[in-house]
């Protein structure tokens, strides 16, 4: 048998031979369409590969190429515009054979969280689609170049790979895998044309802001925008905050250099806009302008300024400073003209005090440094100076001494019919130190506007906050007739003054008590017990160690009864619920993450100083049926701190337009962009923005 099969297998033996020749000759060709995965032993989480799908352009001599980049876990890889303190991909041509230069396609990017920075680039996977330019089409060609890949997780490596491929370009052919992971590369490329327009872009020099205003004439959805310069540029433009209005969307970012001053001014721009079924990308050049008056009318907001003054008159912050109103009003002079001049005093000083903030908020502006609205409450040396200065008032409304400004100021405001204009001048000044770290209702508004804008709307806008605040003083200044309502003074209003005595007190050691973010626990409690030491040595010498001993006594006393009395009914006037709400710190990549699944986010931005969120958290958070929204198994719960300086969460007020907290905002699928709420919280207002967000 063996002899009978020999010489049917014998003829097919030149056949297989000349098969397996021909797989030798035409093998080098096919493998030379790919590098095939390249992984530094020094780096391996990251893998790159080359690849040639067979397409070309031969009027344009160009030989189409795939970059693919694999990333294993958390490591990320970087857009061309990277943002802050990255670096793009890039590929350096070593000697080669026939070529020209190499051009990059670059798919759509995502926003990434980096060591506290926004940044701009791909994780898993990306592929870069490729032109390689040829300088002769009839010739072969050698690619040899070394890639630099930038990645980052915890770390940041950039990483050079080697590659090299040689190839005939009239002789390729096209590889069909290697030519749909091409296609699907390229289809993720912004297009150039598309349905979206740039109706308009406007440069705010002195906020360093630039706003973006897009239409589509099909609306949008879920859009995102990436801002980057058409020149290679150390500008960075942080990501933007988004506002839908129909089918316009406008894109408001932050721009900033890594070197001093922003340098795009002479360059245009490159806008590329994502949305569910859109990736275009857009060239515009722009226009100086302000993007806070764009958004509002001056007059309007000067209004806003007006009322959100005279709002915080009746604030929770107003409490501290009731007693040195009152007491001034009480206490004013009875002839009529001297009165006026008291209030005029008063108003003065409030009006006086706003300014001051007012420049210094410039000047910290013109030094680079994020401003906002109660920012000084962020710094150690400031609340120990109110400290000190509500300290001196207690004491000057326990008796024990007489508040006199130094100098030629007290003498200019004490002539004549002004005799003690000092006094009022500066309780009209402290009122509003002691205001700041209150919000109100159109206060917001109108500070956004002002610190966004020109220092002559900064100082309108300031000046009219003071003329709200200091409505109640000029309306008895303006009407003296007015002043007859007041209860006459006398032996009663002495007893009254103690009481406002023990408020500022009060006011005192809750400043000393928001050290402890700066000089930690240990630290407050030795300031504080060594304050109360001074007060009672001090108020001892002024009316006997007896009369010091009783007034405590019976102080701790009215406190206690009252903290049990409240205990012992509060289940007739608030629920009995503790702060036991489950928050996550601030993140604004996680709040995407979470609305991609269908989850709902409540931010709560808030700060220790800030009584205005006190209020909220006390009276409508903490609160049924707020207190259990908020513990719903889809309510994720977001708390960013700004009781200390925090520039994330500066940016992150800028965002959404606001320069102070409290700032709450419900993000959802509905609302992807997110729901600023006011600033007063309500249940109602709560209830409503979590249902919207949510959507079907």
């Amino acid at each position: 048998m063996k002899n009978h099969h020999a010489p049917d297998i014998m003829p097919n033996s030149p056949k297989l031979l000349l098969l397996l020749l021909l797989f030798i000759c035409i093998s080098p060709s096919v493998a030379a369409n790919t590098t095939g995965w390249i992984a530094n032993e020094q780096h391996p989480p990251i893998q790159v590969q080359l690849s040639l799908p067979g397409t070309t352009n031969k009027d344009q001599k160009v030989v189409h190429a795939l970059l693919e980049v694999t990333l294993e876990d958390n490591w990320k890889t970087y857009w061309r515009s990277p943002g802050e303190g990255g670096v793009a991909p890039s590929i350096r041509l070593s000697p080669s054979t026939n070529i020209d230069k190499v051009n990059w396609h670059w798919p759509s990017p995502n926003y990434f969280q980096q060591f506290g920075l926004t940044v701009q680039g791909y994780k898993n996977y990306v592929a870069f689609p490729l032109d390689i330019q040829l300088k002769n089409w009839d010739e072969s060609a050698t690619f040899n170049a070394t890639i630099t890949l930038p990645s980052c997780t915890d770390i940041c490596v950039l990483t050079d790979y080697p590659v090299a491929l040689s190839f005939t370009p009239a002789e390729l052919v096209p590889d069909s895998e290697i030519l749909l992971r091409h296609n699907q590369a390229m289809s993720k490329v912004p297009l150039k044309d598309g349905k979206a327009e740039i109706k308009e872009v406007v440069w705010d020099e002195t906020s360093s802001m630039i706003q973006v205003t897009l239409f589509h004439p099909d609306g949008w959805q879920n859009p995102n925008v990436f801002i980057e310069t058409t020149e290679n540029s150390d500008d960075q433009f942080q990501q933007p905050s988004l506002s839908i209005e129909g089918t316009t969307l406008t894109a408001i970012s932050q721009v900033s250099n890594t070197f001093g001053k922003v340098q795009f001014e002479l360059a245009s721009l490159r806008v590329t806009v994502l949305d569910n079924l859109l990736a275009q990308e857009l060239s515009t050049t722009w226009k100086k302008g302000n993007v806070f008056q764009n958004s509002g009318n001056l007059l309007s907001m000067l209004w806003f300024a007006f009322v959100g003054g005279l709002i915080l008159n009746v604030m929770p912050c107003v409490l501290p400073v009731l007693g040195i109103k009152i007491n001034s009003l009480l206490l004013s002079a009875p002839n009529k003209r001297t009165q006026q001049a008291q209030f005029f005093a008063s108003a003065a000083g409030i009006l006086v005090s706003f300014w001051l903030i007012a420049f210094a908020l410039i000047g910290l502006k013109w030094a680079g440094y994020a401003i906002g609205w109660g920012i000084q409450f962020q710094q150690p040396w400031f609340l120990a100076f109110l400290a000190l200065i509500t300290l001196v008032f207690s004491l000057n409304l326990f008796g024990v001494f007489e508040i006199k400004l130094p100098g030629q100021v007290s003498d200019s405001l004490a002539k004549d019919r002004g005799k003690g204009l000092g006094n009022h001048f500066a309780q009209g000044a402290f009122a509003t130190l002691l205001a700041t770290p209150c919000s109100a209702p159109f206060l917001g508004t109108a500070v956004a506007f002002a610190l966004g804008g020109s220092v002559q709307n900064v100082v309108l806008i300031f000046t009219f906050l003071g003329l709200g605040f200091a409505a109640p003083w000029l309306v008895f200044a303006l009407f003296p007739n007015s002043t007859r309502f007041l209860p006459k003074p006398g032996a009663w209003t002495n007893k009254l003054k103690i009481v406002f005595a023990l408020m500022m007190s009060l006011t005192t050691f809750w400043l000393i008590s928001l050290l402890h973010a700066h000089i930690g626990q240990f630290g407050t409690v030795v300031t504080g017990i060594a304050t109360l030491v001074l007060l009672l040595v001090l108020l001892t010498s002024k009316y006997g160690a007896r009369l010091v001993a009783i007034f405590s006594s019976a102080t701790l006393l009215v406190v206690g009864l009252g903290m049990i009395i409240a205990g012992s009914t509060s289940s007739y006037w608030a629920e009995p619920i503790v702060d036991d709400l489950n928050w996550q710190p601030l993140d604004s990549q996680a709040i995407r993450a979470h609305v991609a699944d269908g989850k709902l986010v409540f931010v709560d931005v808030t700060a220790d100083w800030c009584i205005t969120c006190k209020a909220n958290k006390i009276g409508t958070l903490l609160q049924s049926p707020t207190y259990e929204h908020l513990q719903e198994k889809n309510v994720v719960l977001m708390r960013g701190d700004w009781t200390t300086a925090n520039s994330k969460i500066t940016e992150f007020l800028m965002s959404h337009g606001r320069y102070g907290v409290p700032l709450n905002v419900v993000y959802g699928p509905d609302s992807p962009l997110g729901t600023p709420l006011p600033v007063l919280l309500t249940h109602d207002s709560i209830s409503r923005s979590l249902e919207a967000a949510r959507g079907n």
